[in-house]
């Protein structure tokens, strides 16, 4: 579905950019985004994958900044690899859902 594939594709330019998923600026992932979907489509894939980060009155950024919710990306993409086969061999699949979620990520 469409939020699956902007999904894929935050976490892939986010990856290609170097972004750190605990300071994403909601700007910055529209900029990169808008091109393929909707503004409002972003901001629902942010909302449910990632959490609102408050600005620090020490370095007040400005714009919305997101952190990716790990814990939630980790289920939806064991979700994913459970709909694609029901059967697993649990070496198989930790190594297929290590290999589908972010770097530095541990499911």
């Amino acid at each position: 579905d469409v939020a699956s594939a902007c999904l894929d594709s935050l976490l892939t330019f986010a990856a290609g950019a170097g972004w750190e998923l605990s300071r994403m600026k909601e700007a910055t992932v529209a900029a990169e985004l808008e091109e393929f979907y909707d503004p409002l489509i972003i901001r629902s894939v942010l909302q449910a994958y990632a959490n609102p980060v408050a600005e620090s009155p020490s370095s007040p950024l400005p714009g919305r900044m997101w952190a990716l919710n790990t814990t939630k990306v980790c289920v939806f993409r064991a979700e994913q690899l459970f709909a694609a086969s029901q059967t697993w061999k649990e070496a198989e699949f930790l190594a297929q859902w290590r290999g589908c979620v972010p770097a530095g990520v541990e499911p």
